[in-house]
């Protein structure tokens, strides 16, 4: 596992882009940060929606609302860890696994310098926002909801919906005995099977 500082990408020994690899999606940078800020607004609306109806049942709404910002502005700048701690599991070894930080800009973003499989590349994507998002959400509503668990769940699914547009990608495009390749933010794929 390597650790490496700052914003400079760092480039996949495995990639050639002039061999066959393919993006997973064909949007200009511009678009698809337009539709990753599209998800984040929506997603925000929704968890609002439902802090709004939980606070009409809720006796200190006011204050109830501030400790809620609270935990989620708190909940926002840390899920970043156990998010991609749980990225990091995903991968096949952790020998080839990349982690590129930087403490200026709160970013930490975790990658692996080889080809997965289209089927661990869905797990690798998914299971940070089920762990995050969609467990937490639950267990706050059967909890009598837990503020909490709700920021928490709010957070990551703002921060880390863009998570669910890559994995409609790479259902869509990428053919069942695909390889991936996952660089910072871009996942390329080609057509042909590796052994895992």
């Amino acid at each position: 596992m390597k650790f490496l500082k700052g914003n400079t990408p760092y480039n996949c020994t495995c990639l050639d882009l002039n061999n066959e690899w393919k993006a997973i999606h064909s949007l200009k940078k511009k678009y698809f940060s337009f539709i990753k800020l599209l998800i984040e607004l929506i997603m925000a609306c929704i968890y609002a929606f439902g802090l709004g109806y939980n606070l009409f049942y809720l006796d200190r709404v006011l204050k109830t609302g501030l400790i809620f910002l609270v935990l989620l502005v708190v909940s926002y700048l840390f899920i970043i860890i156990p998010h991609e701690f749980l990225h990091v599991l995903c991968y096949k070894t952790k020998d080839n696994v990349i982690i590129r930080y930087s403490l200026i800009k709160l970013k930490l973003v975790s990658y692996f310098d080889g080809t997965i499989s289209k089927s661990r590349a869905l797990v690798l994507i998914i299971l940070p926002f089920i762990v995050f998002t969609i467990i937490p959400t639950v267990a706050s509503y059967l909890l009598g909801f837990n503020l909490f668990l709700y920021a928490l769940a709010s957070a990551n699914s703002i921060k880390y919906g863009v998570d669910l547009l890559n994995f409609i990608f790479v259902i869509k495009n990428v053919p069942q005995n695909g390889n991936l390749i996952v660089n910072e933010y871009d996942f390329y794929f080609k057509s042909e099977s590796i052994n895992e």
